[in-house]
């Protein structure tokens, strides 16, 4: 928690507003505090689902003294007031429509209306349903406001559109996520190591050469590897941080801002936020530069080299947030490889960052239009993780992609 966690989950950061599929997203009233929807449907408001039935038999606090906890109440089930809670948190997510609903499926469990509903239909804005009523007939709801609704994007997110819009939306729309890999996690761990040495260095504190281990040791975590890859991967890290450190041990004096959060106002409600790994200034040609860094790994999940181009885009939005935060332009960028210690620098262009304000501002209005489209090409479908969702039988014989996943 001290050392990765940190800042790292901030309040709704899971709400992802531009997203408009054309579908139904299900999920509990906890889930979507903090959120809003134009309609939202509640089911279920029958007596024992919601409210929901009191536990019957052994609890709990057979086991526990309920002295020891602090509010003990609120874990009882059957606590009316805390369910009528839990229903002001689900109408309340409504901006315009909202329907609230119960069928019987069972006789015995919830064939009586839910007290919440019958006080709610007390309500002059609640209207019951009319078999007279043609509710068939649709309407055009959005507004130009929800039209242009903020969108917040960061580069995870560009990163998918980047690759392929279709991917974007299988994963961000629909929720599919990377299959989980035996080495996953080594790319993070190496990344909280030297962004430990840099924050110790930034605050004046040394780190010692045989500080190393104990630091690698406090990051290193493979959950899914097995004992040998495990310490395979460990050698490699190891290697990897020790010819990090004998290589720029020099420069962390240079460093102005580790891990630093930016966030950029594009207009027509569309922002873009994100984390600089590493600022740092040095003397070039007895003038000061400052270089814009971030640190990758190849891909171990799948082999895959670092995609450079996508890289450089990242950080040239980084580039821009710099100059948001500080007022002052940055001249380098760098893609540090952990890998193998070696780096991609080039020198940014103001050119290049126009273009770059146009591809985001381009991302957010197809984003926000649903147009997200498949851009199929054999290296890069042969290689995504999605490939087994999206591509018909004949582009995997094409592309050479196994059959059946």
């Amino acid at each position: 928690m001290k050392y990765t966690a940190e800042e790292y989950y901030p309040e709704g950061y899971l709400q992802n507003e531009y997203i408009k599929p054309d579908a139904v997203r299900i999920m509990t009233v906890h889930q979507a505090k903090g959120l809003e929807f134009l309609a939202i449907f509640v089911p279920g408001l029958s007596r024992n689902i919601f409210p929901h039935k009191k536990y019957s038999g052994k609890t709990a606090w057979h086991f526990l003294d309920r002295k020891i906890i602090i509010n003990p109440d609120r874990y009882d089930s059957g606590n009316i007031e805390d369910e009528r809670r839990l229903f002001y948190v689900a109408v309340t997510r409504a901006k315009k429509f909202l329907f609230l609903t119960r069928a019987v499926y069972n006789e015995r469990m919830n064939k009586v209306t839910s007290k919440f509903l019958e006080e709610a239909k007390k309500s002059s804005y609640i209207f019951q349903y009319d078999k007279h009523i043609n509710y068939s007939k649709k309407s055009k709801v959005e507004s130009e406001a929800e039209k242009y609704a903020e969108i917040l994007l960061n580069f995870s997110v560009l990163e998918d559109y980047y690759y392929c819009p279709y991917r974007f939306k299988l994963s961000l729309f629909y929720g599919f996520v990377q299959p989980i890999a035996t080495p996953q996690g080594y790319g993070r761990a190496l990344h909280n190591v030297v962004m430990e040495i840099h924050r110790k260095f930034a605050n004046k504190e040394t780190v010692k050469k045989e500080n190393l281990p104990e630091i690698i040791d406090r990051h290193f975590y493979l959950p899914y590897a097995d004992e040998k890859m495990n310490e395979n991967m460990r050698q490699k890290a190891d290697k990897s941080i020790n010819d990090y450190y004998n290589g720029k041990i020099d420069e962390f004096d240079k460093i102005k801002f580790v891990e630093k959060d930016i966030e950029i106002d594009f207009g027509n409600g569309v922002r873009v936020n994100g984390r600089i790994d590493l600022v740092k200034k040095k003397d070039l040609d007895n003038q000061e530069k400052t270089y814009i860094v971030d640190f990758k790994t190849i891909d171990k999940t799948k082999g895959l080299p670092i995609n450079t181009e996508l890289s450089e885009e990242q950080l040239k939005i980084y580039s821009i947030g710099y100059n948001k935060l500080t007022g002052e332009d940055a001249h380098f960028i760098e893609i540090y490889n952990l890998d193998d210690n070696t780096v991609d620098r080039k020198i940014l262009d103001k050119e290049d960052l126009g273009k770059t304000k146009n591809s985001i501002i381009n991302a957010a209005d197809n984003i926000r239009n649903n147009q997200l489209i498949k851009q199929c090409e054999g290296k890069k479908c042969k290689t995504c993780y999605s490939n087994y969702l999206c591509l018909p039988v004949q582009k995997k014989k094409e592309y050479g992609v196994k059959i059946g996943g």
